[in-house]
């Protein structure tokens, strides 16, 4: 999973790269809202794109990190770092996943 904002990664919104990934993709802005999901996040999660869309990646939190591990996250990815780790998340359906992953 990618957690970033459109601006580093430079997507258009045209670019069908994030659509097509076999991997989970979220797009955040700067304030941490998601603006884009792909198929595959969808599938992961249980969670449509319009159920995330406006909504921050809280809504996948475990429980399972410290808040210490979600500000180090997001202070790699305001500084332009890449934060790798192994996410434990719940799905909609309130399972836990593991999933590695970046935050670009």
């Amino acid at each position: 999973m990618s957690i970033s904002s459109r601006e580093p990664l430079g997507f258009a919104e045209t670019d069908p790269l994030p659509d097509t990934s076999a991997d989970a993709v979220t797009i955040a802005n700067a304030n941490g809202i998601i603006e884009f999901v792909n198929p595959a996040f969808e599938m992961m999660t249980g969670y449509s794109r319009g159920e995330v869309i406006g909504r921050t990646p809280a809504i996948l939190k475990s429980g399972e990190h410290s808040a210490d591990f979600y500000g180090d996250l997001w202070n790699s990815i305001l500084k332009g770092e890449v934060f790798r780790s192994i996410f434990v998340n719940r799905k909609r359906s309130g399972e836990l996943y593991y999933e590695e992953g970046d935050g670009i």
